[in-house]
């Protein structure tokens, strides 16, 4: 299981070596996981609205919106960017694993088996919002 964990990391490491605003999607999640951060630390209420957008927007009915996640405690611990990293990071951990354990209980892959098919799934999906585009160009070749 340390040699999957590697694995990830390896392939997650176009996520974390750079900032997150390469693309627009990361900075929106940032700025929702910030305003939602903001809003229960400092004013002490739960965000159900952000004066941050568009003068008033009811965040709760974003479906991007980190308040009711399991995973805001990770933003709230550890600030917006970092959480989100450690959030991509977990779910590609468990798609990995969830992979890996798939092709070797149901499919009888031996163990190199289940980690060439655990390796790919979250390099290729969970990391792709957070490579530049010339990355994701590439990435889709190969995936095709």
């Amino acid at each position: 299981m340390a040699l999957l964990a590697a694995l990830v990391l390896l392939l997650l490491l176009p996520a974390f070596n750079g900032k997150l605003s390469h693309n627009d999607d990361w900075r929106r999640l940032c700025a929702l996981a910030g305003a939602a951060r903001k809003t229960l630390l400092e004013c002490r209420a739960f965000p159900f609205r952000s004066h941050y957008f568009g003068g008033g927007y009811p965040t709760i009915a974003e479906p991007e919106d980190p308040a009711c996640s399991p995973f805001f405690a990770f933003v709230l611990a550890f600030g917006e960017a970092a959480g989100l990293k450690l959030r991509a990071l977990l779910c590609a951990l468990a798609a990995a694993a969830g992979m890996f354990h798939l092709a070797r209980r149901r499919l009888g892959f031996n163990r190199w088996g289940g980690f060439a098919a655990a390796g790919p799934y979250p390099g290729a999906m969970k990391t792709r919002p957070a490579m530049p585009v010339s990355a994701r160009r590439m990435s889709r070749c190969v995936i095709r």
